[in-house]
């Protein structure tokens, strides 16, 4: 999902998990040949499941490729008592199982003789010394100087709506500062795509499929209000991800703004070094969505942040008059560099630059990746939709198998958002989101959403 290794106690050994080497080429490699999504997309409207005086919760899609659509009003705490109250046992669940997935996954590193499962001396002894309690404790108290006070506000609603120990919450939401995935992002705009579109965005997350994460898909929009500190509420927006988890890994926002992020295994030396001291990326990214409203604002705040680890971030802005209207951001605790489809790095054989168009497979290094999805979008290029980009462009390329989301900005203001998941524990059909049935949520709809009056 996701990215980092700013904690010396866990870090490295998730890296371990999935046998990497600090500095090579990532291992992807997309089937060449892999199938097109042929699904329709479903266009009916999300069924209504329960109300809180702060809260209401849907149901969007079909029974083979639902998740939770989830409104919320108010305060930060507000917030999270509404969503906690709502999905008290989802919430717990989640939150529990995260937990014993971190557990296992040490357990699997530890254990492992595989070659390329390099466990340093110093990674056993910490754990053997402080248990992984006290790591993720540690790596709390790295980034609490640098987190906004209205995210510990919605972590104690949830505590106190559903009972879960407050610490127990908020180590969980260290997630992304503590795994790594091989995801993809994708922004088209002008030659790029076709004449009823005027900006095109996809965020593809390549991690996890086991059934805590893909049992508790949602996406949650927020309509702030009241004390936030000193930005304000800001504005509706919207996250894709899961239950009880309010950092952000891919986002829209009623400014028509959205955020990505891919995690970077493989960077090289324009990386420069990482820390674990400063912000969660997650929180920032929700706050990229939340409160910025122009590209300019989104690169001061990035810029001006106590970062922590290899990322590559994205941005975009409909209707942003300088220049082009998306960024992604190399981004570590020593650079914060902007491109644009006309700067794109790296610039190598493998992943050339496109006209109107910015994209990244998989990590900063992964050939085997952009070759496949250049391949794919200069076959596209100029046709650009939401549907080609469903059937012929993730699909082909096999990324999104947690999850994947196509905003497509149309010039006649009917801006939506594609969903999909991957399949349930109790669905059936394929695995991976992106060769599963999409959703269509029309983002008019989503923040012209009333609150409750009870």
């Amino acid at each position: 999902m996701v990215t980092c290794r700013t904690m010396r106690v866990i870090v490295v050994v998730l890296a371990a998990v999935v046998g990497v080497v600090y500095g090579a080429h990532c291992h992807g490699q997309p089937n060449p040949n892999a199938p097109q999504n042929l699904l329709p997309v479903n266009t009916g409207e999300p069924e209504l499941v329960a109300t809180h005086a702060n809260g209401k919760l849907f149901r969007a899609g079909t029974s083979e490729g639902s998740f939770y659509v989830l409104h919320l009003w108010g305060t930060p705490y507000e917030c999270g008592v509404a969503q906690g109250t709502l999905l008290k046992d989802e919430v717990k669940a989640f939150v529990n199982g995260v937990y014993a997935y971190i557990e296992d996954q040490i357990d699997l590193a530890l254990n492992s003789t595989k070659p390329g499962h390099y466990v340093p001396h110093w990674l056993l002894n910490d754990i053997a010394e402080f248990g992984i309690d006290a790591a993720l404790d540690l790596e709390i108290a790295a980034t609490r100087p640098w987190t906004p006070a209205y995210f510990l506000e919605e972590i104690k609603g949830l505590a106190d709506a559903t009972g879960l120990s407050y610490l127990a919450i908020e180590r969980v939401h260290l997630l992304g500062e503590l795994t790594k995935g091989g995801c993809s992002l994708l922004s088209a705009y002008d030659s790029a795509i076709t004449s009823e579109y005027s900006l095109l965005g996809v965020r593809a997350l390549d991690w996890n499929t086991d059934a805590v994460f893909v049992d508790h898909a949602q996406v949650t929009v927020y309509h702030p209000s009241g004390d936030w500190g000193k930005q304000g509420p800001g504005h509706a927006f919207a996250n894709v991800g899961f239950s009880g988890f309010i950092g952000s890994f891919n986002g829209v926002s009623a400014a028509n703004t959205y955020s990505q992020e891919i995690g970077v295994t493989f960077p090289d030396e324009t990386f420069g070094k990482e820390s674990r001291f400063g912000i969660p990326f997650t929180y920032l990214l929700r706050d990229l969505i939340q409160f910025d409203e122009t590209i300019e604002q989104a690169e001061t705040r990035v810029r001006d942040a106590k970062r922590t680890c290899d990322l590559i971030l994205g941005f975009g802005h409909l209707g942003d008059s300088d220049g082009e209207p998306f960024r992604a951001i190399q981004y570590s605790a020593s650079v914060a560099n902007f491109f644009n489809s006309t700067t794109l790095m790296p610039l190598t054989s493998w992943h050339p630059r496109m006209e109107d168009l910015v994209y990244y497979e998989g990590d900063w290094l992964c050939e085997q990746g952009d070759v496949v999805m250049h391949r794919q979008l200069a076959y596209a290029h100029g046709e650009l939709s939401p549907e080609l980009v469903i059937k012929n462009i993730t699909s082909v390329v096999a990324t999104g198998d947690t999850f994947t989301s196509v905003y497509g900005f149309r010039h006649d203001g009917q801006h939506a958002l594609y969903q999909a998941f991957a399949r349930s524990s109790s669905e059936s059909g394929p695995d991976p989101a992106y060769l599963r049935q999409f959703t269509k949520l029309d983002l008019a709809d989503l923040w012209a959403e009333a609150k409750p009056t009870l």
